[in-house]
């Protein structure tokens, strides 16, 4: 039992590691300027400016989704290497 728990805590810690990876490239980067691009754009309108930050928060759980998705790829194709 113990080895199987090894190898689930190696693989949090290969996917943690890959994770913290994307998070740092262009995605969210991206994400993050275009928000705050929007919300300068709308800054004078308090409805658009709600709507904006809606989406921002929708946007960036999708793209934290998806980073985590591919996190989760790499550390699989690194451990069956």
């Amino acid at each position: 039992m113990a080895g199987r728990s090894n190898r689930v805590w190696e693989f949090v810690v290969t996917w943690a590691k890959w994770y913290k990876g994307h998070v740092s490239r262009w995605l969210l980067t991206i994400v993050a300027i275009g928000l705050n691009m929007a919300a300068a754009y709308f800054i004078d309108d308090p409805a658009k400016s709600a709507v904006v930050v809606r989406w921002s928060a929708r946007v960036t759980l999708a793209a934290a989704i998806w980073v985590s998705f591919l996190a989760q790829y790499d550390a699989w194709k690194e451990q069956r290497e």
